[in-house]
């Protein structure tokens, strides 16, 4: 806390600042000071790997995996501290139904950043050791990584790399965290592999990982994607479009997601542009034009201002206000 203490007073530039840590010793004095620190000032990395039990104890990581998991939970209230997991596929005793719960309990944790990795057998460690033991199979020349083990085939690791890609793509950024928070709890309720395993297929069927897709090209992939496994609904629908203007301060709104709904409230924005009441209440401290800082559309039947913040700050992005009139949204509710 001491160190952490220090940065903050002293941390003028406003610098992010990376900790490894080990979450299942952290009390809960330390989970009170983590709470009081600046947004975005720290970024902590944790080494889950697992969470198979006889995987965690072949690799002798020892961790209490209900405290673990309760601490993320409690640091990402906050809202304040960047969290990056690590999940390690093709380590011992995981195979590809072990390695899915241990996605599954990290996903459901809700953290920034997932960073599945694949295991690195490196001469002098207990891997390179136990090598024969588990069969593991791994590349001669760096970065000397697992190709398959007695637990888990080339198939199956080469089918998570390709998850692994999705991952970065899609949930990592951030820039679609209401559509897959919607996939997750009506599309996939059970497991949100079944839904990255799923999405896989689909981008390999239509040789999607072959070339390379704008920000703007992956929201119309996943929507395509939900049409092909007729399941599109509106709900879905409003979420990709909440998704794609929160996260898109210049793109127009695309015609499969209602261009319309945005467009009919173009010359209500320019008009708030030059309202000074409406300037002072969203952006009191911007100078200049305001006209590009805030979007307004039609969400499941609300109207919604986005009003644009900083957008390297995940935490930051965007604020939203959901209003039933153009009124509310200068003078409040009456």
């Amino acid at each position: 806390m001491e160190i952490m203490q220090y940065i903050v007073e002293n941390n003028k530039n406003n610098m992010t600042i990376h900790f490894e840590i080990t979450a299942d010793i952290i009390n809960d004095e330390f989970l009170s000071f983590i709470a009081k620190m600046p947004v975005n000032m720290f970024q902590f990395e944790i080494g889950v790997q697992s969470l198979n039990e006889d995987t965690l104890r072949e690799i002798n990581r020892h961790m209490d995996k209900d405290k673990l998991c309760r601490v993320i939970k409690e640091i990402g209230k906050n809202k304040n501290v960047h969290m990056h997991l690590d999940l390690i596929a093709g380590l011992p005793y995981e195979d590809y139904e072990s390695f899915k719960r241990s996605f599954d309990g990290i996903y459901n944790l809700d953290a920034e950043k997932i960073q599945l990795g694949f295991l690195k057998v490196l001469k002098g460690t207990k891997i390179y050791e136990d090598r024969e033991k588990h069969q593991i199979k791994y590349g001669l020349k760096a970065p000397y990584e697992v190709i398959c083990t007695k637990y888990i085939s080339l198939k199956e690791l080469l089918k998570l790399k390709n998850i692994e890609e999705l991952l970065d793509k899609y949930y990592n950024e951030k820039y679609f965290s209401k559509s897959l928070k919607y996939i997750s709890c009506y599309i996939f309720p059970d497991s949100a592999f079944e839904f990255y395993s799923s999405f896989s297929d689909y981008w390999q069927k239509y040789n999607l990982y072959n070339y390379a897709h704008s920000r703007k090209e992956l929201y119309k992939i996943l929507y395509d994607y939900i049409v092909y496994m007729k399941r599109k609904k509106n709900e879905f629908v409003q979420a990709l479009k909440f998704d794609y203007i929160f996260n898109n301060q210049y793109e127009e709104l695309p015609d499969y997601l209602n261009r319309e709904t945005e467009d009919k409230f173009k010359s209500i924005k320019r008009q708030l542009a030059n309202d000074i009441e409406f300037k002072n209440k969203y952006f009191p401290s911007m100078r200049g034009k305001i006209i590009n800082n805030f979007r307004i559309a039609e969400i499941g039947g609300k109207i919604v201002l986005f009003a644009y913040r900083d957008r390297e700050n995940i935490f930051n992005r965007c604020d939203t206000y959901v209003v039933n009139n153009i009124e509310e949204i200068v003078y409040g509710k009456r």
